[in-house]
């Protein structure tokens, strides 16, 4: 029996390469592509830690923080921003923890045309890794003291909040007071996209009911919820 042989004309031999190569690189591509949009979700969904308790993620932001599993997701946002770049967490009381793409929906500004002044006053500091702080305090809206008729009336919201280094020195977090025009706070860890992530009542209190939730247990659960916090990857 004679053996035969298949010649494949010089074209083809130089094509074959070409087209293995090509094939190689779109697969590469695809894998590239499924990574990098997996590790660019902005939520993913709760993961189940134990009985009274569960784990919030996000690729985008490269972290995870761990909260009670009776501070739930809500389907409807009483916050500002887009729902796909926002989520809202209440606890049984309706406190908001807010998670969000720092934007323009995260800032607070200061009303100039009515307070002569905005107040951050900080009544704790939590100095976690990755350089991270968990912040409590409160904004002050102050009225202008020389003011004798319809004089707007302070406002006090408190918050607990979690902030990188930079921002913790740009607004002076580490003393006791400080003025802000706009406050903006902006979390970010290691390979990480920016991000707003804060507690509050979402309403202004007198300066007396802002300094008690500042010390209830709803505050010591969101200080606790924050320092949780660690990398995703």
């Amino acid at each position: 029996m004679k053996n035969f042989k298949v010649s494949l004309p010089a074209p083809a031999l130089k094509i074959i390469p070409a087209i293995l190569i090509l094939c190689i690189v779109i697969v590469i591509g695809l894998i590239k592509m499924t990574h990098d949009n997996s590790n660019h979700t902005f939520a993913l969904p709760d993961k189940t830690v134990s009985n009274d308790s569960v784990q919030f993620c996000s690729p985008y932001a490269n972290l995870c923080f761990t909260r009670p599993a009776n501070w739930t997701r809500s389907s409807i946002l009483h916050v500002a921003g887009p729902a796909s770049s926002t989520v809202e967490i209440n606890p049984p009381t309706g406190t908001i923890l807010e998670f969000a793409k720092s934007s323009n929906h995260t800032n607070t500004s200061c009303d100039m045309t009515t307070y002569s002044e905005c107040i951050i006053k900080v009544a704790k500091v939590i100095s976690l890794k990755n350089n991270l702080s968990v912040v409590t305090g409160m904004l002050v809206d102050s009225p202008d003291a020389n003011c004798s008729d319809q004089c707007a009336t302070p406002k006090y919201t408190p918050f607990v909040t979690l902030v990188s280094q930079s921002d913790f020195n740009k607004y002076k977090l580490g003393h006791d007071t400080s003025s802000f025009e706009d406050f903006n706070p902006t979390v970010r860890v290691k390979n990480g996209q920016s991000v707003y992530l804060q507690v509050t009542p979402g309403k202004e209190f007198s300066v007396a009911s802002a300094d008690l939730w500042q010390n209830s247990s709803e505050a010591k659960a969101a200080q606790q919820i924050l320092s949780s916090v660690t990398l995703y990857k």
